[in-house]
């Protein structure tokens, strides 16, 4: 993240810093698709305002949120992942999935990662997936292989840096 660390957003509050004791292993996926992260916004807006079943959709997503939060804290990745891969079901029926991005969370389940999910507005862009490290690196090849650029990525407390010469 920018600012460095694990962050979740708040609605109405921004972002706020996750405090893990441990690397969390997770994997990045590019789908290779270029998105339209206005035209995604604008497509979940409309899906939120159409019923109060996703209304109440948005209220599953909260909750799903901090119960991932709960479990990374817990360090159980496995349900993590099977949370982290309920969210994406849901993100899906707001329409800001597409047919590439479930093909590779699916892939990514199949091969091994307790779970995954879009990231970011949706559309196109990546998928995170969370398993052990071995795990990710062994399907971060496959998915290599198969022409889906991935790589595994690291915490940083750091955040981004600028240097002035």
């Amino acid at each position: 993240a920018i600012k460095g660390g694990l962050l979740k957003y708040i609605k109405g509050k921004g972002s706020e810093k996750v405090n893990l004791e441990y690397n969390l292993p997770l994997l990045v996926a590019n789908s290779g698709y270029e998105r339209n992260t206005g035209l995604m916004v604008e497509r979940f807006k409309e899906s939120l305002e159409s019923s109060a079943y996703m209304k109440n959709l948005l209220v599953y997503i909260s909750k799903i949120t901090e119960e991932v939060e709960k479990a990374l804290r817990e360090r159980n990745l496995k349900l993590a992942g099977v949370l982290l891969t309920a969210n994406h079901l849901a993100l899906s029926r707001f329409g800001v999935s597409s047919d590439r991005l479930d093909e590779i969370v699916g892939f990514c389940i199949s091969s091994g990662a307790f779970g995954a999910k879009l990231t970011g507005a949706g559309g196109g862009g990546a998928v995170i997936a969370l398993s052990e490290e071995e795990k990710l690196k062994v399907l971060s090849e496959t998915l290599n292989a198969r022409g889906i650029r991935s790589f595994l990525v690291r915490k940083s407390e750091e955040g981004v840096r600028c240097w002035k010469e």
